[in-house]
């Protein structure tokens, strides 16, 4: 603690702080600043800027390279997995949407002998055509389920959506994924 009497430190003048006042933190070449107006757009240690931007040392280059690539792979990986789920979860959507409307066949009869044949070829059409990441193409044809649905009218669905060739699969493939194919089912009781 400072052991001047207290008229002394009353006395001693105030609006000015000296940069050798404070401990310099790498800041030693700032100039004097009057405390109510601290800050940038003061002159506020506008030479340590100048030589930060004269320094040839070339740290500034070896930082980049070593963070650069590890922000890009983040950056992909983001990119792949927010996509990848987006499609898990539209595909998920289509046959959940496919089971609530088999309820809808069931009630109005149905018109083929399969109810799930039904469903690949009039309802898949106008889920996917509503969804924004999935195609109809990708889907696996709609095959016969006999037997669906059951003793106890449970109705059990399942697609299935292939990834292979596009972009997704070629870019899971760069972080070691195997994403080929997803399936989804739905159960629902009529």
């Amino acid at each position: 603690m400072n052991n001047m009497p207290f008229a002394a430190i009353a006395s001693r003048k105030t609006s000015t702080v000296q940069a050798s006042d404070f401990p310099s933190f790498g800041f030693s070449s700032c100039e004097s600043r009057r405390v109510n107006h601290v800050g940038p757009g003061d002159g506020w240690c506008l030479g340590r800027l100048g030589r930060f931007g004269r320094d040839e040392s070339a740290t500034a280059t070896v930082e980049f390279v070593i963070w650069a690539p590890t922000l890009i792979f983040i950056g992909v990986a983001m990119f792949v997995l927010s996509y990848y789920i987006a499609t898990i979860s539209e595909v998920q959507q289509v046959v959940h949407g496919m089971a609530r409307a088999s309820i809808g066949l069931v009630n109005g009869g149905w018109q083929t002998s399969d109810l799930c044949e039904q469903l690949g070829e009039d309802v898949m059409p106008r889920l996917v055509s509503q969804m924004a990441v999935v195609d109809l193409d990708r889907f696996a044809p709609m095959t016969a389920c006999p037997g669906q649905p059951d003793a106890t009218d449970f109705f059990t669905l399942s697609v299935s959506y292939d990834l292979r060739g596009s972009s997704l699969h070629s870019l899971g493939a760069l972080f070691g994924l195997d994403l080929a194919e997803i399936t989804r089912s739905s159960t629902i009781q009529l």
